[in-house]
C-alpha cells in the first residue's frame, strides 16, 4: 500500500512527468486505433526474457503517488436512526421489515449502511441487490465502489466482474469518462474501506475481458502510479485480448512492461508471447522463446508447441512444423487433436493429401480421436484436389 511521499509539489510533479514518459511508449501504441496494422519499431523482445525479473522500479513508497484518504460526513438525527434500524433488519435477515424503508433511501444512507456491512460480503451484496430492485436511483459510483471493495476483500471476483459489467453496460456510450470516474471512486474510498489492491486488478481484468483496450491500458498505467500492480492472471487476460484483436505487437510491448514492473509470469504468459511472434511472422524469435522457457523455470506445454506448429504451417513450412512436433514428443509432451489437425491442414493447403493421410493414420495410432475439424479438413482437401470420391469416403466415416 502506498503512503504519503512527503515531498513538495514541484518534486512530485517532476517525478510524475518522468514516470509518464516511461509509460508513454507502451501507452501510445496500445491506445491507437485497432484498425491500425502498421509494424512497430520495437527491438527484439526475446532479450527481455530472463530468469530473474528486471529492476525498473524499487518497491519503495516514495516512488508512488499517495493514496487519497476521503471521508464522508457522519450520519446524524433521522439519517442515523434510519441507518441503525436498517442495519439491524439486514443482519437479522428481516428483509420484509426493510420494505417500508425503500422509499426513504438516499445515496448517503446507502453508503453508510454498506460501510457498516463492509466486513460481510454476502450481506453487502444482498443489500446492494435489494437497493437495485427497490430504488436503483440511490446507487451511485460511490456506493458501487464501497461494495466492490468489500467483495475484493472477500475475493469474490465473479460478483465483482458481474457488477462492473453491469455498471459499464448501464452507462452505455453516454459517459465516456466512466472508466476514469470509476477508478477515482475506488481510489478515494480505498482507505475508508480498508481495501486490497485486488479491487483495481479486478477492474483492469474486466476491461480486458470486455476487449476495452484503451480503458484497460489507462487503468494499468494509473495503477502503477499509485503502487498497485496487476496479477499475472489479469495481465494474461489483457494479452489474450490484444492477440484476439489482432494486436500482437502491442501484446509484446505489454509483455515488456510486465517484466519491467516485476510481474511474475507463467507458462500461459510465455505461450502468448510465442503466439504473438508467430502472428507477426517472427517464427525464429518464437522458437527462441520456447527454448528459453526451461531457463525461466517453466515447462513448455502442448499449447506452447502448437503455437509454433501453427505458425510454421501458416507460412507453408510444414516440414519445420513436423520437427517441432518431434521436439514436442522428445520433451515428453504428447500431441493432441489440435496438433494433428494443424499439420493435416498444412499439408492439405499444399495439396499433399498423401502426407496428410499419413498424419491422420499416425493420429489414430496415437489413440488421439479425430473430430469434425479433422474430417472436414481432409474432405475439403480432396475436393480441392478434384478427387471427390475420396472425400465421400471420409464423409461416410
Amino acid at each position: 500500500m502506498a503512503t504519503p511521499i512527503g515531498k513538495g509539489n514541484c518534486s512530485l510533479n517532476l517525478f510524475l512527468r518522468n514516470w509518464r514518459n516511461l509509460c508513454f511508449h507502451f501507452h501510445r501504441f496500445s491506445t491507437s486505433s485497432i484498425e491500425s496494422s502498421s509494424p512497430l519499431p520495437f527491438k527484439s523482445i526475446t532479450s527481455t526474457i530472463r530468469t530473474k525479473p528486471s529492476k525498473r522500479i524499487p518497491n519503495n513508497s516514495s516512488f508512488f503517488i499517495p493514496i487519497p484518504h476521503q471521508t464522508i460526513p457522519q450520519a446524524k438525527g433521522q439519517d442515523l436512526d434510519f441507518i441503525n434500524v436498517s442495519h439491524s433488519h439486514i443482519i437479522h435477515s428481516q428483509w420484509e421489515n426493510l420494505q417500508p424503508f425503500s422509499h426513504s433511501l438516499t445515496p448517503f444512507r446507502v453508503k453508510h449502511i454498506l460501510l457498516k456491512l463492509k466486513n460481510d460480503a454476502v450481506l453487502s451484496l444482498k443489500f446492494s441487490n435489494w437497493v437495485q430492485n427497490q430504488n436503483p436511483s440511490c446507487h451511485s459510483l460511490e456506493t458501487h465502489a464501497i461494495l466492490l471493495h468489500t467483495l475484493a476483500k472477500n475475493r469474490n471476483f465473479r460478483a465483482i466482474q458481474t457488477l462492473l459489467k453491469r455498471i459499464i453496460a448501464d452507462s452505455g456510450a453516454l459517459d465516456l469518462d466512466l472508466p476514469s470516474k470509476l477508478f477515482e471512486s475506488l481510489l478515494c474510498s480505498y482507505r475508508l474501506c480498508d481495501s486490497t489492491p485486488l479491487v483495481f486488478d479486478a477492474l483492469f481484468k474486466t476491461f480486458a475481458h470486455l476487449n476495452k483496450i484503451r480503458n484497460a491500458t489507462n487503468t494499468f498505467c494509473r495503477m502503477k502510479e499509485y503502487g498497485f500492480f496487476p496479477t499475472v492472471e489479469s495481465c494474461n487476460a489483457f494479452m489474450s485480448s490484444l492477440i484476439h484483436l489482432q494486436r500482437p505487437e502491442v501484446a509484446l510491448l505489454f509483455y515488456c512492461e510486465m517484466r519491467r514492473s516485476c510481474v511474475s509470469i507463467n507458462v500461459y504468459t510465455v505461450n502468448m508471447v510465442i503466439c504473438a511472434y508467430c502472428k507477426l511472422g517472427e517464427l525464429q524469435k518464437g522458437f527462441e522463446v520456447l527454448e528459453k522457457m526451461r531457463d525461466m523455470g517453466l515447462s513448455p506445454n502442448v499449447v506452447s508447441f502448437n503455437a509454433l506448429i501453427s505458425g510454421y504451417c501458416n507460412k507453408g513450412m510444414v516440414s519445420l512444423a513436423l520437427k517441432v512436433k518431434s521436439l514436442m514428443e522428445h520433451n515428453g509432451v504428447q500431441p493432441n487433436v489440435v496438433t494433428f489437425n494443424t499439420i493435416i491442414n498444412g499439408f492439405c493447403k499444399e495439396r499433399k493429401l498423401h502426407e496428410a493421410n499419413k498424419v491422420f493414420n499416425e493420429m489414430k495410432g496415437c489413440n488421439v480421436a479425430a473430430n469434425i475439424v479433422t474430417y472436414n479438413t481432409l474432405i475439403n482437401g480432396y475436393i480441392q484436389l478434384g478427387t471427390a470420391k475420396w472425400g465421400q469416403g471420409f464423409m461416410r466415416r
